[in-house]
């Protein structure tokens, strides 16, 4: 059974073309199937599209909301979410679920730049943040009750509203990039970008996903909830990652699906209690946000003994994962694995020419996942795309079998005397250290050699090694200029929301 849970699906033509299209295909086929869990209460794929048509008939009817217009999502992960997301796809509008955890300067700078004609917000939001979106949201809002208020709204609505006519690259989602360098950037991705992503793996219906990462990244909306409900299996919705409430989840409900960073994935199987649940349901876990290491596969594989473990590589601007891996299949170090049907994959140098196999540039993808635009940045987005090809600001190779590598950030390169120097490759050495639990590398500015390396150091509970000795370590495993010049230990590194090291914060904390 777990050899065969899942399938590449080459069978592109087959693939249904808009979000909607999935969603009542999905209801047509299994309407009396339990479509999503959260907080003790379940709702049917049949009554999950029953509500979806009365809240769109509200949104129409009493917001005004037309096909295209911008609508702002601050809500948790929870049914009422999903029936105002899907409602929003039924009606043509664009869905723009914002990082509830931002402070008021950043939300109100992202509210700003993407002009939305309502903001829906989650009734613990409104309480918890009332007087900020009082005097600067500017536009309607629909505060959404839970449970069973928001159901006697639903009820209320007689006039069940008739799909929009939605074409393929009609604009289905802005979602924010994080940020890590620089500004955040309206990703805008279409019905056609978000159906790919969610069917381009097959899996048997009434799977059990967790739906554990926020609504506002990929991994979370694409990765999990929208590739459930095309897959037709059953979300169970967490409203927020807490460990011990994840492991109770997938105890409880049997979980197969789990997808997510390392991050939260370590969190559950490291928990001193983990023990203590049954977590032998889960079928398929899908990491993306950082590499698979070795010591990370081999956790996995204590833990969840036969799960299929697949590295699965994208970004915001793709939609989710484009490239995978199913790590016991392809046991190559640092390898992302083989681009999804109809993705294509070059590396290139500076001047955007590819390279010779095997060299290192950076990575550039084309195909259905690909985002449109950026949302009102015309400039950034002839930067970013180029006759199709995305360039991902990522660095790697590709060898003679055509899979993938990554090799680090093009923005995080480490040029030093001359030499250029991959913070991951450093990252890898130090990582195997027994005593190391993660680690991050930046480079440093200096008069002499333009740049050194140095490296911030998390070490695991109760252990303790000089910093002499991580330099040593290194030593034996990397080049003499490569061996960072300066280890600094610290209790944890600096992560945004998807689990990825804020290496500018790194560079500040190293400059004091």
């Amino acid at each position: 059974m777990k050899a065969t849970i899942y399938e590449i699906n080459h069978d592109i033509q087959g693939y249904k073309k808009t979000i909607v299209d999935f969603l009542e295909d999905t209801v047509r086929n299994f309407g009396s199937q339990i479509a999503l869990i959260a907080e003790g209460k379940t709702i049917t794929y049949g009554n999950l599209l029953d509500a979806v048509t009365a809240v769109a008939s509200i949104l129409r009817r009493d917001f005004q909301i037309k096909k295209g217009e911008r609508v702002v999502l601050l809500m948790f992960n929870s049914i009422e979410f999903v029936i105002v997301y899907y409602s929003l796809m039924w009606i043509g509008a664009v869905a723009v679920p914002l990082n509830w955890r931002l402070s008021h300067h950043e939300l109100q700078s992202l509210i700003t730049e993407c002009e939305p004609a309502l903001s829906v917000v989650d009734a613990k939001l409104w309480q918890e943040r009332r007087e900020f979106f009082k005097s600067h949201l500017g536009h309607k809002i629909f505060v959404v009750e839970r449970k069973q208020a928001f159901q006697d709204v639903v009820r209320s609505v007689r006039r069940r509203e008739p799909r929009e006519d939605i074409r393929p690259d009609d604009p289905a989602v802005i979602m924010f990039t994080a940020g890590t360098t620089g500004s955040p950037k309206g990703a805008v991705l279409t019905h056609w970008n978000i159906a790919y992503t969610s069917q381009n793996i097959r899996f048997m219906p009434g799977f059990k996903y967790l739906v554990f990462s926020p609504n506002f990244h990929a991994t979370g909306l694409n990765a999990s909830l929208n590739t459930c409900v095309a897959n037709a299996g059953t979300a169970v919705l967490m409203e927020r990652f807490r460990t011990t409430e994840a492991l109770r989840l997938i105890h409880e409900e049997k979980v197969q699906y789990l997808a997510g960073v390392p991050t939260a994935i370590k969190m559950m199987l490291e928990w001193r209690d983990v023990n203590h649940f049954d977590l032998t349901s889960v079928q398929y876990l899908s990491i993306g946000g950082a590499p698979v290491t070795e010591e990370f596969v081999d956790l996995c594989s204590n833990k969840l003994p036969g799960v299929v473990l697949m590295q699965a590589y994208g970004l915001t601007e793709t939609s989710a994962k484009i490239i995978v891996r199913d790590c016991a299949k392809v046991k190559k170090p640092m390898c992302l694995g083989f681009p999804l049907p109809k993705m294509q994959v070059k590396i290139i140098d500076e001047k955007g020419f590819e390279v010779p196999l095997g060299e290192i540039g950076e990575i550039a993808v084309k195909g259905p996942a690909v985002m449109k635009q950026y949302w009102n940045r015309p400039r950034e987005t002839e930067l970013a795309i180029k006759d199709g090809w995305f360039h991902t600001g990522d660095l790697g190779k590709i060898d003679s079998d055509g899979y993938v590598y990554l090799a680090g950030r093009k923005k995080e390169l480490i040029i030093r005397g001359g030499e250029n120097i991959y913070p991951l490759e450093v990252e890898n050495a130090i990582v195997e250290h027994p005593a190391v639990l993660e680690c991050a590398v930046v480079g440093k500015p200096d008069p002499l050699y333009g740049e050194e390396i140095v490296a911030f150091v998390v070490l695991k509970a109760n252990r303790h090694v000089e910093k002499e000795e991580i330099k040593e370590f290194c030593r034996e495993r990397l080049a003499d200029y490569k061996v960072p010049r300066e280890v600094i230990f610290v209790s944890e590194l600096p992560k945004n929301t998807l689990g990825k090291v804020l290496k500018a914060e790194l560079l500040k904390m190293g400059s004091e």
